[in-house]
């Protein structure tokens, strides 16, 4: 079996961007101790995992946990953070390190726009995500599409950013068919675009396809709902570790694509043990997951 780059993959903007201001809070001497994250900043354990020696994570309880922290510096999730979290937070007093990516800033700042407009804000995605979370707390004129719902006047439409694209076009075409008189604003991000376009494209190369990411990646599921309709010779898997559960003898050439949160060391390592016929078991550090 020969396993095939897919490009783009890797940490996209965002996520590079996020990480370097979580080590540039680590390593200046002034940063007020003891630091705080919340959340998965970047969804991937790995990435995770390796700044757990080095500050304080909550995974949830975000508020209650805000509520005990007294002094310090906290660091908020790329995906977003709700609204009465961060004013908690500054009320406090405390120093803050907002990762939010600045996409999702961009989407906060048409949703408040267009409620100053006056309309009522409808967002397609998942109402469990954090990153839609942050939208929801601006305001409760903000609420999640249901297929469902009944399309009022003065609403505005606006989509969580890691989705499949096509699908998010094809919600959008049936909203219009229903009520013309709304605005709609498509904001899947360019990264998860590039993706998903460049795994598409190489449909009819390979017999299958290795998509790597965490499981709470939804870009990375997107990835893998997509590859599973071309074919079900797909499988998601978080690690070179994973493959010793899997058989793949009947696929010949694979292809290999990762989430816009996975390190690059993690894809290179996959491809590198599949292509020298090495043992399926990871040699790398917490270091590598950060870079």
């Amino acid at each position: 079996m020969i396993a095939y780059e897919i490009k783009p993959n890797s940490f996209c903007n965002g996520v590079k961007r996020a990480i370097k201001m979580i080590n540039d809070c680590i390593n200046n001497p002034n940063t007020k101790k003891p630091i705080y994250m919340f959340g998965y900043v970047v969804h991937n354990k790995n990435v995770m995992e390796a700044y757990l020696d080095k500050l304080i994570v909550f995974k949830d309880n975000y508020l209650e946990n805000l509520n005990r922290i007294k002094n310090g510096t906290v660091i908020f999730t790329a995906h977003g953070i709700s609204k009465n979290i961060l004013e908690l937070a500054k009320l406090k007093g405390l120093d803050i390190v907002d990762t939010t990516c600045p996409k999702v800033t961009l989407i906060q700042n048409k949703i408040l726009k267009q409620l100053d407009n006056g309309f009522n804000i409808k967002i397609i995605g998942e109402k469990n995500h954090p990153e839609v979370i942050s939208y929801l707390s601006l305001s409760d004129k903000v609420s999640v599409y249901d297929k469902n719902d009944t399309i009022l006047d003065n609403t505005f439409f606006i989509n969580q950013t890691t989705l499949i694209y096509y699908q998010v076009l094809d919600i959008y075409n049936n909203i219009n068919k229903q009520n013309k008189n709304i605005l709609i604003n498509e904001e899947v991000c360019d990264a998860t675009k590039q993706r998903q376009n460049a795994l598409k494209q190489t449909f009819g190369l390979y017999d299958g396809y290795l998509i790597i990411g965490d499981k709470l990646s939804n870009n990375t599921n997107s990835l893998y709902e997509i590859a599973k309709e071309y074919t079900n010779n797909s499988y998601k898997i978080e690690t070179i570790n994973d493959l010793n559960d899997i058989n793949l003898t009947n696929i010949n050439k694979i292809g290999v694509i990762s989430g816009a949160s996975t390190p690059k060391a993690i894809t290179d390592e996959i491809i590198d043990c599949i292509n020298n016929k090495r043992e399926y078991k990871s040699n790398l550090n917490k270091n590598d997951y950060l870079i």
